[in-house]
């Protein structure tokens, strides 16, 4: 097969998946695939969490090293974490002097890096149920003017909040299916007015708290159809105000305004351009570049809105 041939073949099934499964609405563009399967620099073995700084993006995948790609795809530079953690960390966010932090996930523990990998502070490091502990620690972000959001799972689904110092302030949070309840919170996010935003993954939906830890609201259901959510694995909130959803179930991206109205998706199971197996993390740029880990393809494919 040519490589006009190719494309023209890529570009047919990234338009019947956005148009027929996917249940497309708005502008979705496919632009690039990133990278591919590997252990060597530059290639990526199940990327499982992305972050943005600047012009660089950030990805951990499950061979426990952070590697550092322009918003193009060429591949910079890596670097590993100091201590072997197994299978790497799961979650990733960019505080506001410009460091990466890390889940270290299985030493139970907040790295906050320099973007090349010089740790500048650690948070946790003791495995328990208490405050400043934790279990199995899934996802970190960043609060507006300093501290931390941090989720985790296992027997003990909670959430946690830190200051910027990382002394513990309040934790809410516990194992079932009911209002405020998690079963595998999976990932965080706290938008400007301090709103925090976790994605209840084997709930098969997003609650939405007050910085205090009041529920305030409830989305989703488990299915695959518009406004309905398998397994959100990741969210993130853009610089359009819309939250991107990434269900690792139903293999797609979708997207929600901060009320819980669902807009649309995009995506569908496969290996072509613009289909997913399995992804993992989503992230937006300022330019309203979508970045999406697609674990399961071993990629990063990058989508304009």
């Amino acid at each position: 097969m040519t490589r006009r041939s190719f494309m023209r073949a890529a570009a047919a099934g990234f338009i019947a998946c956005v148009s027929g499964c996917a249940r497309r609405r708005g502008p979705i563009e496919h632009v690039r695939v990133i990278s591919g399967p590997g252990s060597r620099p530059g290639r990526l073995r199940t990327p499982r969490a992305l972050a943005i700084s600047g012009d660089r993006l950030f990805v951990a995948d499950m061979t426990d090293r952070i590697q550092v790609f322009s918003l193009d795809g060429a591949f910079l530079y890596q670097w590993h974490l100091p201590d072997f953690n197994v299978d790497g960390p799961t979650g990733l966010d960019i505080d506001e002097d410009g460091n990466l932090v890390v889940t270290d996930t299985h030493l139970y523990r907040i790295l906050v890096c320099t973007p090349t990998g010089d740790v500048v502070a650690s948070i946790g490091g003791i495995f328990g149920p208490g405050p400043g502990e934790f279990l199995s620690l899934r996802h970190v972000a960043v609060r507006p003017g300093g501290g931390y959001v941090t989720s985790e799972s296992g027997t003990q689904d909670r959430i946690q909040v830190f200051d910027a110092h990382g002394v513990p302030v309040r934790w809410w949070g516990s194992h079932g299916s009911g209002p405020g309840q998690f079963r595998r919170p999976e990932a965080v996010q706290v938008y400007r007015d301090g709103r925090v935003l976790v994605a209840d993954s084997c709930n098969h939906r997003i609650q939405v708290f007050s910085s205090e830890g009041e529920l305030l609201d409830i989305w989703g259901r488990e299915g695959d159809g518009l406004g309905e959510l398998r397994y959100p694995y990741d969210l993130f909130v853009g610089p359009d105000d819309l939250v991107y959803v990434c269900e690792y179930g139903n293999h797609r991206i979708q997207r929600f305004t901060l009320s819980g109205r669902a807009v649309d998706t995009w995506g569908c199971p496969g290996r072509a351009p613009g289909r997913f197996r399995d992804p993992w993390s989503v992230v937006v740029s300022n330019d309203l570049q979508v970045f999406v880990a697609d674990a399961g393809n071993h990629r990063i494919q990058r989508f304009t809105v």
